[in-house]
């Protein structure tokens, strides 16, 4: 199924059925909506996966790829399967996409965010292009008897994975509109911010931008995790989803209000 844009992009989506409310999960740089298979998986919700604009089976259309453009398209997207009660799951750039979205329209009844950031990312990114553009021959890996595990973290590998199905103008128009990310308006909407202990992508600092503009929010740190949490941890991922959704269908407010949950720690 798919989903055509104003400036004639092809998103390639996916839903799978199931209960109210709906999931809505967005993948990060230089990777796809498989990355969620997992928690698609576990969930007895509906779910809504779909490919960023220039990212697996999506075409790129005709605007340069910013974040404004991504939030449109995400936002064309829950428009088109008409869901109207929706929890946004969002995973580095498209955690960035997520916080955005709620900035601009206000319409998730729960947010979830992993590994991102709220401000602009920086040095830390541009050594990990070095790192992986520094790797040998990546694209045309010939040599059998010495695994490319060998040469890279867990976390180059992972997105070295979705290089090939992204093109270059592409990934380098992600990376700039990373590089101008800022979040400005402090967001309302109930969140769970999640980070893996061993993120040495987006350092702390950044996690901490991104309670800072969340009024009501709590943190889940996964052990033994990196930048991809959902790949390397999925069951703990599951876990904190099942608890989300188990929250969104509290309906006696005083329920709700009882919760623990802290701000900006």
């Amino acid at each position: 199924m798919t989903v055509k844009t104003a400036d004639g992009a092809t998103i390639n989506t996916r839903v799978t059925e199931g209960e109210q409310p709906a999931v809505v999960f967005v993948h990060g740089w230089a990777n796809n909506q498989t990355i969620w298979d997992e928690e698609v998986i576990s969930l007895e919700n509906k779910a809504i996966t779909f490919d960023l604009r220039g990212h697996g089976c999506s075409t790129r259309g005709s605007q340069k790829i910013s974040l404004n453009v991504l939030v449109d398209d995400l936002h064309r997207v829950i428009e088109e399967k008409g869901i109207s009660e929706y929890i946004l799951v969002g995973h580095s750039l498209g955690g960035m996409l997520v916080l955005h979205h709620e900035a601009r329209f206000s319409t998730a009844e729960y947010i979830v965010v992993m590994d991102t950031s709220a401000k602009p990312i920086g040095n830390k990114m541009s050594q990990f292009l070095s790192e992986t553009i520094s790797l040998p021959d990546l694209f045309h890996w010939k040599d059998e008897d010495t695994p490319i595990e060998n040469y890279a973290s867990s976390d180059i590998l992972t997105f070295l994975q979705g290089l090939p199905s992204t093109s270059t103008n592409t990934i380098w128009e992600c990376f700039e509109a990373m590089h101008h990310n800022e979040v400005t308006t402090t967001l309302s909407t109930p969140a769970t911010v999640i980070r893996g202990t061993n993120d040495y992508l987006l350092p702390e600092p950044y996690t901490k931008s991104v309670r800072s503009v969340l009024t009501d929010s709590d943190m889940v740190r996964v052990a033994d995790a990196g930048h991809f949490p959902q790949l390397q941890r999925p069951a703990v991922i599951n876990e904190v989803l099942k608890t989300v959704i188990d929250q969104c269908q509290v309906t006696d407010p005083d329920v709700s209000a009882s919760s623990d949950r802290r701000n900006n720690d």
